[in-house]
This record gives structure tokens, sequence and C-alpha cells, in this order.
């Protein structure tokens, strides 16, 4: 069967005047329960949630780093910044690696303080890992999730996470005034005041490749992409067993290019499936939900 899971730019639209494709695929499809873009990615590589998602160790073994045994969380370095409504989470300008090696020393003091026997790993300036020899009780939410709901929806959850708070606290404040950070705001580049903690869990079962992969440069999209890759093509292309694709947000594009002949294809069952993958929703459609009453969205 062809099946396509297609990860769209941002939150799950609500407003009719969204484009006209997108709008019928998502009220003939069916909504998943509880099935977001990160629980979607995870189905589709067959990685099987811990006690939170474990990308941690995987992104880091494709760092480079030798995970081996023990826990391993993601600790991305960011700027955090007041919001209309709450905190909101903001991508930086990557570090450079002498920027990035004084600021990491910078967490791994506090590391040292809050979280005895944990240690950072930068495997790349942008890209930095805890490794622990115990796994705490945490659950937490991919960056991305954050940088849409901000990060008073995203806060750590499990018995461990007011820890694990004290210890962000603290590198938000070794981070703050960093001279690091007095340089780059002095370049007129945003510092990086904060880091953000996600993906945590052991190195278990195998990961699932998909046939093929279009789309998707860093983030999660970088476990997909680690074979069968190819850049997002601007149509639809012929589409054959599993396909994951990453859309990058150009939605008049996206809409003319690719939903459009989407509706097509399934409708006459040339796709089998078709799952439309947000920050935090899933709807998928297959070909009989397009000759069906459409429920209310």
């Amino acid at each position: 069967m062809n099946d396509l899971t297609l990860f769209m730019p941002g939150l799950l639209p609500v407003a009719d005047a969204e484009p006209a494709a997108l709008m019928k695929l998502l009220q003939r499809g069916r909504r998943m329960d509880g099935a977001d873009a990160e629980s979607v990615l995870a189905d589709a590589l067959g990685l099987a949630r811990q006690q939170d998602w474990p990308w941690a160790p995987w992104l880091a073994q494709q760092d480079g780093l030798e995970t081996g045994e023990g826990y391993w969380l993601c600790c991305d370095p960011v700027r955090m910044g007041a919001g209309m409504n709450s905190l909101l989470l903001h991508r930086v300008q990557a570090p450079g690696t002498e920027e990035s090696s004084l600021l990491a020393a910078a967490v791994e003091e506090e590391l040292a303080l809050h979280w005895p026997g944990a240690r950072l790993h930068v495997a790349h300036p942008s890209r930095w890992y805890v490794r622990m020899e115990r796994a705490p009780d945490l659950v937490t939410q991919p960056p991305e999730r954050v940088f849409h709901l901000g990060v008073g929806a995203c806060l750590p959850g499990g018995r461990d996470a007011p820890r694990l708070m004290r210890l962000l606290n603290g590198v938000q404040v070794a981070l703050h005034d960093h001279p690091v950070n007095r340089q780059r705001e002095a370049s007129g580049v945003d510092p990086i005041n904060s880091v953000w903690f996600w993906g945590g869990g052991c190195l278990r079962e195998r990961l699932r490749s998909p046939n093929r992969v279009l789309g998707g440069e860093g983030g999660l999209a970088r476990l997909a992409a680690r074979a069968a890759h190819e850049p997002f093509p601007d149509a639809l292309p012929a589409l054959r067993g599993q396909v994951i694709a990453f859309a990058p947000p150009d939605w008049t594009s996206l809409e003319t290019n690719w939903l459009q002949p989407l509706l097509r294809r399934l409708r006459w069952g040339r796709v089998g499936r078709l799952r439309l993958a947000f920050v935090d929703a899933c709807v998928e459609v297959r070909p009989l939900d397009l000759w069906r009453i459409p429920p209310p969205l």
C-alpha cells in the first residue's frame, strides 16, 4: 500500500480561510486520538515510548557519540523570552565552536551542582546531550512543539520535573550575563540564555527505515532522513511504499503542488493512506473517507 505521512508546518488549522484542498482533507479525514507529529514519527520509525519518547540516544548516536548504556537527554541551546501571555522559546543563530565550548562549561557547572554524576556531551556546537547513569522520571516536549505552544504549555512532567526545573533555572542564571552572550548581543545576535531538555531515554530497539524520506533538515527529521533521503520536491512525486515527507512552510505551493494532487490520488485509490501530522494533532485520510459525508471539523 502506498502510504504517505506528511509533516505539516505549524499547528492544526481551524479557519475556513485555509487552502481549499487542505480543508477538504481535514474535514473528510479522521483525527487520530492523542496523536501529534512526535508520536506519528515515532510510530513510522518503530520507536517505542519509554517514560519519554527516547529521541536523544538516537540523535546522539547519529552525531557520532558512543551512546552504549545509560540515559540520554537532548540539551539544546536556545533563547527564552517573554511573550504576550507566556515565555516563548526561540531558535538562535548557531554558536561557533569556541562560543559553544564556553557556554557548555557554564552549563556543566550547574549540572554538577544540581545533578551530580550527569555529564554534558557537546556533539556539535548547537547539539548538546546529557548522559545519566539512571533514568529519571521525566516527560518532556520537543522544541518544535514549544516554539508553537509556548513554554508554559510544555513544561516537563514526572517526579523528577521539579529537579530538572531547578537545573534549568540555574542554567539560565549562569547564561544570563555570560561574556559570550554580551558579545553576541553587541554584534546584533540573539543571546543563548537557556537550554531545552527533551527526548530522554535509553537505546533499545532498532529503528525502521521508511522507503523514502522527502525534505527535513534538522531536529527529529534527521532521524527519519538517515537513509533514502531526498530534497522536498516542488511537485508531488510518485509514491511507492511508506513515504515520509517534511513540508516547508510555503502554504501556497503546498496547496497547489501537493494537496490538490493528493486529493485526486486518494479519491481514486492511488494513495492508500495519508496522514497529515501537525505539531499538536494528526488527521488520517483514506480513499473511502472522501466519498462519505464529512463530520464537523
